[in-house]
């Protein structure tokens, strides 16, 4: 079974840094949620996650996998650290959109 950690929606602060995720497992093989569906985390999870080794990915809105997650400095304060994709970042959905 191939699964990995996967985010298919972001909350964003009002300057643009990822606060919370929805995220979870996902079964490759089966092309579906291990544990039935995702659940919302705040972004430490993902960060402390990325920070240990795994790769996290993201889900784009037409049911694609979507690019690698890294661990940056927040915009508000470079102590704090959020997430961002890798490379150019598609069309993603936010939590409020999706509630």
């Amino acid at each position: 079974m191939a699964v990995f950690w996967t985010v298919d929606a972001v909350e964003l602060s009002t300057h643009g840094d990822v606060l919370r995720v929805r995220w979870g497992l996902i079964d490759t093989r089966q092309n579906a949620w291990v544990n039935g569906r995702p659940h919302v985390a705040e972004v430490a999870d993902v960060v402390a996650l990325i920070n240990s080794g795994a790769e996290v990915w993201t889900l784009l809105p037409d049911g694609s996998s979507g690019p690698l997650l890294q661990v940056v400095p927040a915009r508000v304060d470079p102590a704090i650290s959020t997430i961002e994709m890798m490379g150019q970042a598609p069309t993603v959905r936010d939590l409020e959109q999706i509630s």
